[in-house]
C-alpha cells in the first residue's frame, strides 16, 4: 500500500473508532521537505477552534489492549515506559491498530540507540547526550524481563516480534511520539476542583497529577516545533481534543511542540536536529572537567579545596552547569570559580571564602585570573569534541 493509500486508510479507521476530524484540515505528505506526513490546514483556523477529538477508547493503551485482561498483573510489575512498550509490542501484529501503525515509521534508523557504537563514539564524541543514550542498559532489560515475560507467555506472543530490533523500536517510537496523558478520573476530579475554587484564583498549589504513557492517534502526526507551536493536546473526561492555540492561515503546518529542548536532546529522543543555529543548544560542563582544568591552571587549587567547596549547601546538589547562548555564566558557577581562585595560603576560612566568592561574582568587572580559568575550561570543553567527524557541507 503506498504512502496516500495508507493515510487515507488511517484517517477512515479514526473516524470509524469515533474520531472527529475537523475538515479544516489534512494529512499531508511532505517526505520532500523532511517532515514525513504533516498536519496541514486547508481553510483559515480560529485560536481555540477544535482540530480533533480522539475518543479515549483509541488510545494504544494497556488499559485498551486484550493484554490488559490477560496479563492485569502487568500494571504493577512493569513502569509504565515498559508497560507501553510490551502493549506496543504485542498489538504491532494485531488487527485493532493496524492502519496506526502502518502510518508509524518501519525504521527509527535516525535515533542514536539504533547506531552501532563506533558511528555513535564517532559522531557524537564531546555532546552532552553521549552518556544518556542508554543503549547497554536498555539490552540488559530486554534481556532481564522483556525476554522472559514473552516466553512465560509465549502462547500471547507467538505471533509478535519481540526480537531485541523490535524491542528498540518501539522504545523509539515511544519516545518520539508517545504523550503522558491525564487519567479521565483525573480529568473529571480537576473539572470540578476548577469550578469549586474558580472564586479564589490565589491559592496556588505544587499538585502535580498523575499521568500514564499512550500513543495518541493522530495528535502524533503533528510536527513539533517550539517557535512554530499553534496547537495544544487538551485532556478531557471521554477523550483527547487538538486545539488551535493561535490563529492559523490556509497552508500553514499545524505544529505542537516537545518544549524547549536542545538540539542534543531532539537527536537522542526524537532524531532530528535543527540546520540553523537554534537558541535552546546549551552545552554543559561537568564538575570535574571544571576542578580538573582549575588544578592544571592554578598549582594552588588542591584536592582539599575542591573538597571544601563541595561541602557548602548551596552547591551540595550541583553536578553539572548548563551554559545557555547569549547568557552570562551561572551565578554557582561563578561563585566556584572565585573560591577555587582564593588561595588557601592566604588563610581565609571556608566562610569567609563563601561570602567573598559570592560578592565577587556580583560584579561585572572580572579579575585576568577569573578570565583566564574561564577560557581554559571552555578550551577544555571544546577539546572534548571530535573535530575529524564528518560534517554537512
Amino acid at each position: 500500500m503506498d504512502f496516500e493509500a495508507q493515510s487515507h486508510e488511517f484517517v477512515n479507521w479514526l473516524k470509524s473508532n469515533g474520531c472527529t476530524i475537523s475538515s479544516k484540515i489534512a494529512l499531508k505528505d511532505l517526505r520532500a521537505e523532511q517532515f514525513g506526513r504533516a498536519v496541514i490546514a486547508v481553510d483559515d483556523i480560529q485560536q481555540d477552534e477544535d482540530l480533533f477529538t480522539i475518543p479515549r477508547s483509541c488510545l494504544l493503551s494497556f488499559e485498551n489492549s486484550d493484554l490488559s485482561r490477560a496479563l492485569p498483573e502487568l500494571k504493577d510489575q512493569l513502569d509504565d515506559w515498559l508497560l507501553e512498550i510490551i502493549v506496543m509490542l504485542y498489538e504491532s501484529s494485531r488487527p485493532k491498530f493496524a492502519p496506526y501503525f502502518a502510518v508509524l515509521p518501519a525504521r527509527m534508523d535516525d535515533c542514536p540507540i539504533m547506531w552501532d557504537a563506533e558511528e555513535t563514539n564517532s559522531l557524537l564524541k564531546g555532546t552532552d547526550i553521549l552518556d544518556r543514550i542508554g543503549r547497554e542498559s536498555a539490552d540488559q532489560l530486554y534481556r532481564d524481563t522483556v525476554l522472559p515475560l514473552v516466553q512465560a507467555n509465549s502462547d500471547l506472543f507467538s505471533s509478535c516480534d519481540t526480537s531485541l530490533e523490535a524491542f528498540h523500536r518501539m522504545g523509539c517510537l515511544l519516545q518520539a511520539y508517545s504523550f503522558d496523558c491525564e487519567p479521565a478520573d483525573v480529568v473529571a476530579t480537576e473539572d470540578n476542583e476548577d469550578e469549586e475554587s474558580s472564586d479564589n484564583d490565589s491559592l496556588v498549589s505544587d499538585y502535580e497529577p498523575p499521568t500514564f504513557k499512550a500513543m495518541v492517534p493522530m495528535a502524533d502526526m503533528l510536527n513539533a516545533d517550539a517557535d512554530l507551536v499553534n496547537a495544544n493536546l487538551f485532556y478531557e473526561s471521554d477523550a483527547l481534543v487538538m486545539r488551535a492555540i493561535k490563529d492559523i492561515k490556509a497552508n500553514e503546518q499545524v505544529y505542537n511542540t516537545y518544549g524547549e529542548l536542545s538540539n542534543a536532546e531532539l537527536l537522542r529522543r526524537y532524531g532530528y536536529v535543527h540546520n540553523q543555529i537554534w537558541r535552546y543548544d546549551t552545552v554543559e560542563l561537568p564538575l570535574d572537567l571544571i576542578y580538573e582544568t582549575a588544578k592544571a591552571t592554578f598549582p594552588f587549587v588542591s584536592d582539599k579545596s575542591i573538597e571544601t567547596i563541595q561541602q557548602i549547601e548551596d552547591f551540595e546538589e550541583i553536578e553539572l552547569f548548563e551554559l545557555e547562548q547569549d547568557a552570562d555564566l551561572p551565578k554557582e558557577l561563578q561563585q566556584q570559580l572565585e573560591m577555587l581562585l582564593i588561595d588557601p595560603a592566604s588563610g581565609i576560612s571556608p566562610k569567609e571564602a563563601y561570602k567573598k566568592a559570592r560578592k565577587l561574582a556580583k560584579s561585572t568587572e572580572k579579575s585576568d585570573d577569573f578570565l583566564r580559568l574561564a577560557k581554559e575550561i571552555i578550551n577544555a570543553r571544546l577539546a572534548l569534541y571530535d573535530d575529524t567527524a564528518p560534517t554537512q557541507g
